[in-house]
């Protein structure tokens, strides 16, 4: 996607344009980012500007680029960890090009990825002015050993438009910026090896600014990689709790809807969730979208409740689904139209008749934003920053792994009263009944100012000790009251929490996202964490460990040499989650250059679990038969049904 815009000509036509309002906090910003980044000082500027979802952290960074940057002539690279990330950030420079000040008379923007919408890398041109692209698509390019017909090596266009800025000055911006540790980001922005230097080795005075919603360490101790790629550290950061109290932020209520639908998860689907890190494939994508029962419990649930959700956007994943779920609203008298991509297929067929074209798409969400339609069903056109005011619910119809894309669409309805939206945000979230237990991304991360925004994958600590409680209960049943358990010895004195960052395997790794995941430490297995992690942190560990993909039997070996040099497996091994949590340890130690954080389990010593636990099989007794009847390991309802009487108790 290649977008020359004439500026001079876009003045014209704008006579009566008034510039959007920046509130408080982007001023702030704007007052920030100028104090770091000096141009003409022989010290560039390099740090993170922390904004929540929904405070506008696209528009503060370009509306500052617009007046500070782009009149010198600087040239911009965008980066973004997502493909579906580049459109936002295209969109939102395209929309406030009228604000850039004279004499500019020309903007030239390019988007590169792997995606069929975005230019190839091949196309990019020395006299594009921003280029905005994928992370991966630029590591991908900055360095290669491709040769051409004649077998001489050759710069790609990307080095080109790169090598080109030494006269111009560059500007680096990387959205989703805690993904920067991670071994290709890092060694994009700043590698140092001769072979292979990074964008700031390449050019000394590279000014690079970071953008998240995430909150990050200031703490010296916990610095890690990614201060030494972002030296200034954080240049802004505005907390989430005070514009919400200001009103520009709604606070979101959450609203858990079940299906009803069970779906089971083999090892394969498994693996793919839990420990690849991936969403679901898109052969049970299809099977959600096209289940009736399902689709009807979404209707059923806006119905119901019409006049407490009004104005709702609803996320679905197929257009044959947002046809069937409007044609059901509409019967029951709800104002309602949906949008959808352009469909790729053959000419005649269903999906070709129900092509929706642009100039459709936009009619009927003016409509929306009109108060023309309550109710706008979409497959994912509204989650990069579609301006929507007066939401005042979102649908989300399906789990994801993706807190990116659970992050967008909640961020649809955020706004607060200042800007049109409302105090309070319905966010209606539908889950299914899956026979495993997976991580699905949680959209509760990051609603107050000292949660992080990462995904949580794995179990949080507190649900974890319920369901080791179980496991062990389970055993006991097994043996018909032979094995004697000892809860107070099982149950964890603290966890480790780590924050790595993984590639999608499946997309080339075009997506990196960052999970936070926890290791559970018991009485006899600290001072062995203890002693190995001293000895992860003083070796040498291949750079290989610090990668955002890595292949299990790769890893495997090695893991298997330090679980025999510092752990015994047959009791240090509970849960048969060692593995695992060495390999999540070192790979948090190799991408943040700093150890995981300790949470001991303050609290353990108020409660007698050994107690606890058996009043809750007194309370329960069918806890037992339901065990007979059911595997443990692919029963959500049985720990569900422990871990709400530990909480009762």
């Amino acid at each position: 996607m290649y977008e020359p815009i004439n500026l001079d000509q876009l003045r014209d036509q704008s006579a009566n344009y008034h510039s959007k309002t920046a509130f408080q906090h982007q001023i702030e910003a704007f007052e920030a980012l100028s104090k770091t980044f000096k141009f003409g000082s022989e010290i560039p500027g390099s740090g993170i500007l922390v904004l929540p979802t929904g405070a506008g952290k696209t528009f503060t960074a370009v509306r500052w680029l617009s007046d500070h940057v782009i009149p010198k002539n600087i040239k911009i690279l965008w980066l973004a960890p997502s493909f579906y990330l580049l459109d936002q950030a295209s969109d939102t420079f395209k929309k406030g090009a009228r604000d850039i000040p004279e004499p500019k008379k020309t903007l030239n923007i390019r988007c590169v990825s792997s995606n069929p919408s975005h230019a190839k890398a091949s196309s990019i041109q020395m006299t594009d002015d921003i280029v905005i692209m994928t992370i991966q698509t630029a590591i991908n390019n900055l360095h290669t050993d491709a040769v051409d017909r004649m077998g001489n090596k050759f710069e790609t266009a990307f080095r080109k438009f790169i090598d080109s800025c030494r006269e111009t000055g560059l500007f680096v911006v990387v959205d989703e910026a805690h993904h920067s540790p991670a071994y290709g980001c890092r060694n994009l922005l700043i590698g140092e090896r001769d072979s292979a230097l990074g964008l700031r080795g390449l050019f000394p005075k590279l000014n690079l600014l970071g953008l998240t919603a995430t909150p990050t360490y200031n703490d010296r101790a916990r610095r890690g990689w990614l201060w030494k790629i972002f030296e200034n550290e954080i240049i802004y950061e505005a907390q989430k709790e005070s514009l919400i109290l200001q009103g520009i932020l709604a606070r979101p209520k959450y609203i858990e809807v079940a299906t009803g639908k069970e779906l089971e998860v083999d090892d394969k689907l498994y693996d793919r969730l839990v420990k690849q890190h991936q969403d679901l494939p898109e052969s049970i994508i299809e099977k959600l979208a096209s289940d009736q029962q399902r689709n009807n419990c979404i209707v059923h649930t806006y119905v119901s409740n019409k006049d407490a959700y009004g104005k709702t956007i609803i996320f679905a994943d197929r257009w044959f689904q947002c046809v069937y779920i409007k044609e059901k609203l509409l019967e029951k008298g709800i104002k309602v139209d949906a949008i959808y991509s352009q469909i790729d297929a053959d000419p005649g067929s269903a999906e070709a008749r129900n092509k929706r074209t642009q100039s459709d798409n936009q009619k009927i969400l003016n409509e929306f934003k009109n108060g023309k339609l309550d109710v706008l069903i979409n497959v994912r056109m509204l989650t990069e920053g579609a301006d929507v005011p007066s939401i005042q619910t979102v649908f989300i119809t399906r789990q994801t792994t993706s807190s990116i894309l659970m992050t967008q669409m909640i961020g649809r309805a955020l706004r607060g009263e200042r800007v049109g939206g409302s105090a309070e945000a319905n966010v209606v979230l539908f889950f299914d009944d899956w026979k495993r237990l997976v991580d699905w991304a949680n959209p509760k991360d990051g609603d107050t100012i000292d949660k992080p925004k990462l995904s949580v994958k794995g179990y949080h600590p507190f649900e974890y000790i319920s369901i080791r409680l179980v496991e062990e209960l389970s055993k006991s049943i097994e043996s018909g009251g032979d094995y004697q358990i000892v809860f107070s010895k099982i149950c964890p004195i603290g966890w480790y929490k780590t924050e790595i960052v993984y590639a999608d395997a499946d997309d080339k790794h075009e997506s990196m996202e960052s999970f936070t995941e926890f290791v559970m430490v018991y009485e006899h297995t600290k001072s062995k964490f203890d002693s190995f992690i001293l000895f992860i942190r003083s070796t040498n560990l291949l750079d290989e460990w610090s990668k955002e993909y890595l292949d299990e039997k790769w890893m495997q070996p090695q893991v298997q040499q330090w679980i025999s040099d510092w752990f015994e497996r047959k009791t240090n091994n509970i849960g048969e989650k060692l593995d695992s949590d060495l390999i999540k340890i070192v790979r948090h130690i190799a991408q943040n250059q700093s150890v995981p954080i300790y949470h001991p389990f303050d609290e353990r010593e108020l409660y007698d679990l050994d107690k606890i636990a058996y009043k809750v099989i007194d309370f329960y007794p069918r806890l037992k038969h339901e065990y007979l009847d059911k595997e443990f390991s692919k029963s959500e309802t049985l720990w569900k049904v422990f871990y709400k009487s530990l909480i009762r108790f």
